[in-house]
């Protein structure tokens, strides 16, 4: 089995060692190593593609502005940030700006190590902070599954919308929406962009999450997140 190259970036340089050490035992070969993002940012895209690049967070700044950009110049790599921030707005918006997963830095070596498989195999991972929000709204999401579409911007979804939104939590691409809605593949991007419009969304993932923290869907998302132990 081929190791996944590993780019590790962060100020933490015992937790980057420990980290670093876990790695080198486990299947995964270290790439690089940098103490900011703007030091990664000297390596190449194309260098780093199909690469996993680890970001442990200094707490320190506007996360999701860090997680744009280390998205924004590493298209093709998979990127994973470990921090302690436990704000769900905070995460949300890391998970909406195109990050693959949030691990806390507490998390153990044995879930740690499996989080990152995930993430390199193509999963996305979150962390368990959310596990209590969306096990909070699972009562509110049996009775919003009958209809009950209100958002809580006093927007609301149709019917049609919110078998798009489940569709959308389970993770499901356009064309499989479209077939399992009999529709077409352009009535569904038509509907998903006003669903984005109407939850105030900036991309799917982000209207999954919401979806699910407000109670809009249920049991379907749990079959798609994986949550972190």
């Amino acid at each position: 089995m081929t190791a996944t190259a590993v780019f590790l970036v962060g100020k933490d340089d015992i937790f980057r060692e420990g980290l670093r050490s876990l790695l080198a035992r486990n299947g995964f070969t270290l790439s690089g190593e940098y103490g900011s993002i703007a030091e990664l940012m000297q390596v190449q895209e194309e260098d780093s593609a199909g690469s996993l690049i680890i970001h442990v967070d200094d707490e320190e700044g506007d996360l999701a502005e860090k997680a744009l950009r280390l998205r924004g110049a590493f298209i093709r790599s998979r990127i994973v940030v470990v921090g302690g921030r436990t704000e769900m707005p905070v995460i949300m918006t890391v998970f909406s700006a195109g990050i693959d997963g949030y691990l806390r830095k507490d998390i153990s070596c044995e879930a740690l190590l499996g989080s990152l498989r995930l993430v390199a195999a193509g999963e996305k991972v979150y962390p368990t902070v959310m596990l209590g929000s969306i096990g909070h709204q699972a009562g509110k999401a049996i009775a919003n599954d009958a209809g009950d579409s209100a958002l809580p911007n006093g927007k609301r979804l149709s019917r049609q919308e919110m078998r798009i939104v489940r569709c959308l939590a389970n993770g499901d691409p356009n064309k499989v929406i479209a077939q399992y809605l009999n529709i077409s593949e352009t009535t569904v991007k038509v509907h998903v962009r006003t669903i984005l419009r109407k939850m105030g969304a900036r991309n799917r993932t982000q209207a999954a999450l919401l979806a699910t923290l407000q109670g809009l869907v249920g049991q379907a998302v749990g079959q798609q997140l994986r949550m972190n132990v």
